[in-house]
């Protein structure tokens, strides 16, 4: 066991909530400690907002001393949620976890720090904090770990994997949002029991990916998940052959590197797939609609606008004034940056006009051509926006005069 002893100048301020909710219950004769990310976290300088005190207070009394904590379910896990000052703050009575069926396990409250800090999965998440000497105590070797950027399992890997496969997905996220190695026994573990991500929830598997593609590493994320065999199992069908492989890992640290959200950073790593392998990882991952739409649209148009000249206007309209148009640039610009320039030239005329209002409406070409409404109309609807966009007609009498001398003719 090490420990350390940190000035009062080493701690931020935003840590003294939780502090002294940790000193309140040592005062009623109780363990407490601050333990994990927020620990690790101020280790490293980062900002948090998340903290975790654990404690051998029982549930009772942890009741009575917080009444405005939210006990959270189960209830014999003794967890409770509490909101100071737009901190979250959980507090946990110590626990042992066993039997473990592959993601979940039996629980039993006990009184020893040490064990519940064994149940954990990495060292750098196991280090805990004393409230009142501000030491940092550590049983596993996790300032070490911290120091030399690694993520190692307190534990034999393949076995914490074995008890909950969850962990070797949970590895890659903190690899990628901590800028982290794997320690070689964990990788190599991870790539022998990659096939047992097969047995989580999808909702779980989603989280965890999400929360990958959610750091400003994905990049380093994907990597560790093609490396690891992961990537089979997240997402099943998808081939990421050597020189898709490569081409959608630049695209991803461009994506990282302007802070794009985890939709779009899927929307790449989906763009070299066939249509029916990009909706069956989408069943997979179990995504909502509204963004499995957005994901689908955008993959399923990136073809068009490799290639606009050969649109017909009616799609050329369809494409460019869809919501998502702009998102399918930018997802163009990250996976083709050296036929951006001439493509952006293509459109330096069209997007500042699309957010104008269509010059003519469905109305003004029944009136204007004394037809009733139907496909006819469409057409000519459309034809008429796709001038507009590209700058050709600019006032509403140049539109109007436009549909009177090239649609007046039925056969035109």
């Amino acid at each position: 066991m090490t420990k350390i002893k940190l000035k009062k100048s080493e701690i931020p301020k935003v840590y003294s909530i939780p502090i002294n909710i940790a000193i309140q219950l040592v005062k009623n004769g109780y363990s407490a400690f601050l333990v994990g990310g927020c620990v690790r976290d101020l280790l490293l300088s980062r900002d948090t907002r998340d903290f975790d005190l654990n404690t051998n207070c029982p549930v009772k009394i942890l009741r009575q001393l917080f009444p405005r904590a939210k006990q959270k379910k189960p209830d014999h896990y003794g967890v409770f949620e509490l909101k100071e000052a737009n901190l979250d703050i959980e507090i946990a009575h110590f626990r042992s976890d066993f039997d473990y069926d592959g993601r979940h396990s039996r629980v039993e409250l006990i009184n020893q720090l040490e064990p519940d800090l064994q149940r954990r999965d990495f060292t750098v998440n196991a280090m805990v904090l004393e409230p009142q000497k501000k030491e940092i105590i550590d049983y596993f070797g996790g300032l070490d770990d911290l120091a030399r950027s690694l993520l190692r399992t307190i534990g034999e890997p393949r076995q914490r994997f074995r008890e909950d496969a969850l962990r070797m997905l949970r590895a890659v996220r903190f690899a990628s949002k901590l800028d982290f190695k794997l320690h070689p026994d964990t990788f190599n573990g991870i790539s022998e029991l990659a096939h047992l991500t097969s047995t989580l929830s999808p909702d779980w598997v989603r989280k965890e990916f999400w929360g990958i593609l959610n750091t400003a590493n994905s990049a380093k994320g994907f990597k560790l998940l093609v490396d690891t065999g992961l990537i089979d199992y997240v997402l099943p069908g998808v081939r990421f052959t050597d020189e898709p492989y490569q081409k959608l890992r630049k695209a991803l640290s461009r994506a990282d590197k302007k802070g794009m959200e985890p939709s779009n950073k899927l929307a790449i790593l989906l763009s070299s797939s066939p249509q029916d392998i990009v909706q069956n990882a989408i069943r997979h991952l179990r995504i909502p609609v509204s963004i499995a739409s957005r994901i689908i649209w955008l993959t399923g148009n990136l073809s068009d606008l490799a290639d606009t000249t050969e649109l017909p206007p009616a799609e050329m309209v369809e494409l460019v004034d869809h919501l998502y148009f702009p998102a399918l640039l930018e997802l163009y610009h990250l996976l083709y940056p050296a036929e951006w320039e001439k493509k952006r030239g293509d459109f330096k005329i069209i997007v500042p006009n699309l957010a104008k209002k269509y010059i003519l409406n469905g109305d003004d070409i029944i009136r204007l051509l004394g037809i009733e409404s139907g496909k006819r109309v469409k057409e000519v609807l459309y034809e008429v926006r796709f001038r507009q966009l590209w700058g050709k007609l600019k006032t509403r009498q140049e539109a109007e005069d436009y549909v009177r001398q090239n649609f007046s003719n039925p056969d035109q």
